[in-house]
């Protein structure tokens, strides 16, 4: 059973005196009528309440996701929780031990409890043969309704033709008083959190979006990139995102890593990209500019296979914590030669000499036999995607890849 659950207590706290009444006594204690929202640190006061109660009648939790809590017993029942604030998804089995932990609960707290079809902004539906459909369209609506464009053409992909560049920021006082009008900080905070929940069609344009937050700092140009971003998400085409249902065993992780290489027109940084899967779902992603500026794409591409790297270790602790499989040696799929033979086999040299060894700790992983780096086509790159845009064909062709089904299709024609 997957369920979710919404769990609230009061809780009375004592005021910081920058919030306290003049007339009221430095001892004096206040309930409060919205315990997680009534103060500055009442959320982490219900965090710390809520995991205690569970640690105390025998949930544990993994070294490696502080909200996530299992409770298991030698009959193969089990009760698994992953929370945010107060807002919890539950897996279990076994009625008897979901009915004594209710029981516990209702003691404790008040809370509403009900089928898993909506958590965190995400509308979720589980169908017969055990595949997780989520889509965003409902927090979509909101994001153009928000920025008045509902009712705009919707566009077929989410990089306009016009990237932006340094000479498009505002100069003026004109120009910048109309980049203040824009709520640029409101809009890419609208798009980042739909790209970080299933829509990383959008990484790459977002990344650049990213920089010109600061008011004054956008100027047209940036201001039409965003909307165009925008505008693609309203055409939904992928909009759904399927998670398949794989046998225990086949939960196995892969990777895919690449880069752009100093297309950044302001400091010529390049942007690392990585996608992971696990039983081929994908179940992260990511996009972020190198901290300083590569001499060659070898470096560039070196660089973003640390950053994978060292997500992906992370992310073995993780899966292996939440009862997947051991992780045999996993596929860290690179398109560059140069990049993988630096990462295997190191030789310093005139042309490499300068890289730090902090990007070498791909090697370290692979000399332990934790990964194994595979050359792989560019035009079956999943990575490339969060880096870079060529065309609407390429684009299609790493959303179908990644996905595992075609988005321009209609929805009952997906395989």
């Amino acid at each position: 059973a997957y369920l979710t659950a919404n769990v609230r207590r009061t809780i009375c706290i004592k005021l910081p005196g920058r919030l306290r009444p003049p007339s009221h006594p430095a001892d004096s204690v206040y309930k409060l009528i919205k315990a997680l929202y009534g103060g500055a640190d009442s959320g982490r006061c219900f965090y710390d309440d809520y995991l205690q109660w569970h640690l105390d009648i025998g949930f544990r939790q993994i070294p490696h996701e502080p909200c996530y809590l299992k409770y298991m017993r030698k009959d193969g029942s089990f009760i698994v929780i992953c929370f945010y604030v107060d807002d919890g998804a539950y897996a279990q089995k076994g009625l008897a031990l979901w009915t004594w932990y209710l029981n516990k609960l209702k003691v404790k707290y008040s809370y509403r409890i009900g089928e898993l079809d909506h958590f965190l902004g995400l509308s979720l539906n589980r169908r017969d043969n055990g595949d997780w459909h989520i889509n965003l369209e409902a927090q979509v609506d909101r994001m153009l309704r928000t920025f008045q464009l509902d009712k705009a053409r919707p566009e077929k992909v989410p990089v306009h033709t016009n990237r932006p560049t340094p000479n498009d920021c505002p100069t003026t006082d004109e120009e910048i008083q109309a980049a203040n009008a824009f709520p640029m900080m409101a809009a890419v905070g609208h798009l980042n959190y739909l790209q970080q929940m299933t829509e990383w069609s959008i990484t790459f344009p977002l990344k650049v979006a990213s920089k010109t937050v600061r008011n004054g700092s956008h100027g047209k140009a940036h201001r039409t990139w965003v909307k165009h971003i925008m505008k693609f998400l309203a055409s939904k085409a992928w909009s759904v995102y399927i998670i398949r249902a794989v046998a225990w065993k086949d939960l196995i992780l892969s990777a895919y890593t690449d880069s752009d290489h100093i297309k950044a027109e302001e400091d010529r940084r390049s942007l690392s990209g990585y996608l992971m899967k696990l039983g081929g779902n994908v179940i992260q992603w990511g996009a972020t500019y190198q901290t300083i500026a590569a001499h060659s794409s070898a470096e560039s591409e070196l660089m973003a296979l640390d950053t994978c790297v060292r997500k992906l270790q992370a992310t073995i602790w993780l899966v292996e914590a939440m009862d997947c499989p051991p992780q045999p040696r996993i596929n860290v799929h690179i398109d560059c030669t140069s990049a993988m033979s630096l990462a295997e086999n190191f030789i310093p040299s005139s042309r490499s000499s300068h890289i730090h060894m902090r990007f070498f700790y791909c090697r370290q992983l692979n000399d332990e036999q934790i990964i194994e780096l595979v050359k792989i086509d560019t035009s079956k790159q999943e990575a490339d995607l969060l880096v870079t845009y060529k065309d609407k064909q390429n684009f299609d062709t790493m959303m179908t890849l990644t996905r595992g089904y075609n988005g321009r299709l209609p929805r009952n024609d997906w395989a």
